[in-house]
């Protein structure tokens, strides 16, 4: 409702009453002005007019009307007000007894000058109501409410936790005594800082707002007045899978989170093209706990059932080479890793033999040749075992024929076999033969 000091309708003041024409009161014209706070004069080129017009419809012989004005908008409260005047009539129109009191104008005109009370009665125009862009609409911002009152209105933060509705026509003071005895939750009051708010943690602008609607404080104050909006009613980027729940407080940081339904995992936003990964949430041997890498993903994006790492988390295995396998019931056991058997003796170990190299196999034949007079040197074999730490192993080394001390005389062949113990393949040796040549010198 256009308060008394915010509509832009003149105001004006009541002249200080003095004797006019030997009157000790001002004569009251009948009928009063009609005005909504919408319609009345908005200032005093407006007001003028009327009032000049409203004396000259009743009285005779007008020559001059002066209407006092001190800046003070009494007319744009709702109700009765008087605006008096000096009218200035000729002398010849008026009854003898006032004839005595005439005196000549500036213009060698008889004249007589009287009081007169102009009454102007303001309605109440409900701002809440006036259509968008009307100069006198009101000011609240949403999700606030505009309620209507006698003369002016106010804003108010709509109830979230329970249906309820504002009265569309005037309220009395019975409305705002029962609106502040309310329990309300901080999402059904101002914001709480005044950087964000006028009325900090208030319900509405009521008793902190001016009535005073159009002045620029009022405007201001009612322009600014900033109640939370329902996170989970509005826009939000929860996905359709989850369920929207506001925090405790519309002054935390993050007002509201994205709950997965019971038996789904996520962060429950919707995702994100191009962004987020594909959802795969996972939680380790127990159902419950969510892995490392889940975690390190938020969750994942959106609601979706988690897949069961039943090795993550399963308790380290004892043996060597024994890794956690899943069977296909989806239960996790001890197994041997990849590339690894499990031998009733040993234990895990490579399912694939050691392998043997000859040393000093210049040619890649697997085969040494010599002269007469030279010496045999042993040079063996490389060897690759994974599993020489963890068991005994034997290398035999085998000769075709005893080997002479000192230089090598005959001339033909013998063999060298070296052997390796795998007593869990078979055969449970592995043999790698060197061929060794001791050719003839031409002594002559």
């Amino acid at each position: 409702m256009v308060s008394s000091a915010t509509l832009g309708f003149l105001a004006w003041a009541l002249l200080t009453q003095r004797q006019v024409a030997g009157q000790s009161t001002c004569e009251r014209l009948k009928r009063s002005l009609t005005y909504t706070q919408e319609e009345a004069p908005r200032d005093l080129s407006g007001v003028l007019p009327v009032v000049v017009g409203r004396v000259n419809q009743v009285l005779e012989g007008v020559v001059n009307v002066e209407v006092g004005y001190h800046g003070d908008d009494l007319q744009g409260r709702v109700g009765e007000h008087l605006v008096k005047c000096e009218v200035t009539r000729l002398a010849s129109v008026l009854p003898d007894d006032l004839k005595t009191q005439a005196h000549v104008d500036d213009m060698g005109r008889n004249v007589v000058t009287q009081c007169f009370e102009v009454p102007f009665t303001i309605l109440d125009t409900n701002e809440c109501k006036l259509p968008l862009h009307h100069p006198l609409r009101h000011q609240c911002q949403a999700p606030s409410i505009c309620v209507n009152t006698n003369g002016s209105y106010d804003c108010v933060c709509p109830r979230i936790e329970s249906s309820g509705t504002y009265p569309s026509d005037t309220v009395d003071d019975e409305f705002w005594v029962k609106l502040q005895a309310e329990e309300r939750t901080p999402w059904e009051l101002a914001y709480n800082s005044s950087s964000r708010t006028s009325c900090p943690s208030s319900p509405s602008t009521h008793g902190c707002c001016s009535e005073r609607t159009n002045s620029k404080d009022a405007m201001a104050c009612r322009s600014n007045f900033h109640c939370p909006k329902d996170p989970c009613k509005g826009a939000n980027d929860c996905a359709s899978s989850s369920t929207c729940v506001r925090e405790s407080s519309p002054n935390a940081r993050k007002t509201y989170s994205c709950r997965c339904p019971e038996g789904l995992m996520g962060n429950g936003q919707s995702c994100r093209p191009g962004i987020d990964p594909k959802p795969q949430p996972k939680v380790r041997f127990d159902g419950v706990t969510p892995t490392e890498e889940t975690i390190k993903n938020n969750y994942y994006c959106d609601c979706t059932a988690p897949v069961v790492d039943a090795c993550c988390g399963f308790p380290p295995c004892k043996g060597k080479h024994e890794v956690c396998i899943v069977t296909a019931a989806n239960v996790p056991q001890c197994g041997c890793k990849p590339g690894y058997v499990m031998h009733e003796t040993y234990g895990c170990v490579d399912e694939s033999p050691p392998v043997m190299k000859l040393r000093h196999d210049l040619n890649g034949d697997q085969t040494l040749r010599l002269k007469q007079g030279d010496v045999y040197e042993e040079y063996a074999v490389d060897i690759q075992d994974e599993n020489a730490e963890e068991y005994m192993r034997s290398l035999k080394i085998a000769y075709s024929r005893p080997l002479p001390h000192g230089c090598l005389t005959k001339v033909g062949e013998f063999h060298v076999n070296y052997t390796i113990a795998t007593p869990w393949t078979t055969p449970a040796f592995l043999r790698l033969t060197r061929r060794v040549v001791i050719e003839d010198i031409d002594e002559c």
